[in-house]
């Protein structure tokens, strides 16, 4: 994954931290960096402007009336889809090529549509904490409050399965394209899971992450600290590979309207999303930020490798 020709860059686009950041599309990225929760502005990979994106007001039924809408207002080029979108009463996940959408509603009903609309069932009344989908093949992995994983490939319930860990109130879930595994990111420790619940590895009372994304591919790995800036890289196995303060990558970003303020190099990513092409988009504080997976490797490494 190396970009020579390529310089990491930065933009600022709000007077407060950013909602969230995409990349949603491998090979060249399409960077979506969200203002709000409702509107983002879209860059590629060489920070040009591409146009703002706004989620269409939605009040309906998954399938329903306004549905076509919705998904025509989330391509942000011709057959590229946001991958994700908060709507008042739910949140849309949407596959690489449009076709498939997953509805978590506000009421808790999880339905997939695919030309028609099907609830999915699931067993147990636990509610759901988080979903992740596999925007390739169509798996739909989501994690309840009693730590039951509930596995879909599309509409076909493969089953739910106790994880064996003591998961906190606040989990991110990172479901790859076409792997067999998925992330569980806490605030203090990281997890690798089977998609028949086994836990592969685990990694706990590490520094506090407030944000985590992995490559489609599910091989890398890349969390943003929380009180501290740091980034780390791990495989799949949650070997570290590199990593380095927020410092040294903003030392390298280059800035159309001049130079960065001296504060950011001290400000955590709160939000971080990582493409196949090894672009690593970054939300600090109200700017938005690119680098190359290859910086972070090339960084000091916070402790030996094993």
């Amino acid at each position: 994954m190396s970009h020579p020709a390529l310089d990491g860059w930065a933009v600022e686009l709000a007077p407060y931290p950013l909602f969230a950041v995409d990349l949603v599309a491998a090979g060249d990225s399409v960077i979506a960096a969200w203002i709000t929760e409702r509107d983002a502005v879209v860059f590629n990979a060489n920070g040009v402007y591409l146009g703002p994106v706004s989620v269409p007001p939605f009040a309906g039924q998954p399938g329903g009336a306004g549905w076509t809408g919705l998904l025509e207002g989330l391509q942000v080029l011709a057959g590229v889809y946001l991958p994700v979108a908060t709507l008042p009463n739910g949140t849309l996940r949407v596959s690489a090529d449009g076709r498939l959408q997953v509805w978590h509603g506000a009421d808790d009903r999880l339905v997939l549509v695919d030309d028609a609309a099907i609830e999915l069932e699931r067993e147990g009344s636990a509610p759901l904490v988080a979903v992740g989908l596999d925007r390739e093949l169509g798996t739909l992995v989501a994690l309840d409050r009693s730590a039951h994983v509930h596995v879909y490939q599309q509409s076909v319930y493969v089953g739910a399965f106790l994880l064996a860990l003591e998961l906190g109130a606040h989990v991110q879930l990172l479901v790859p394209d076409g792997a067999s595994h998925f992330f569980l990111v806490e605030p203090l420790g990281v997890h690798v899971v089977g998609l028949n619940g086994d836990v592969l590895a685990s990694s706990t009372g590490l520094p506090a992450a407030a944000a985590a994304a992995c490559d489609p591919s599910g091989r890398v790995l890349v969390t943003a600290g929380r009180d501290r800036p740091w980034l780390r890289v791990y495989d799949d196995r949650l070997n570290e590979l590199g990593g380095g303060d927020m410092a040294q990558l903003v030392a390298g970003l280059r800035v159309a309207s001049g130079r960065l303020p001296s504060a950011l190099a001290d400000t955590p990513a709160h939000a971080v999303a990582l493409a196949a092409d090894g672009s690593l988009a970054l939300a600090v504080a109200g700017w938005l930020c690119l680098t190359w997976l290859d910086v972070l490797d090339a960084w000091p490494r916070p402790r030996r490798l094993l």
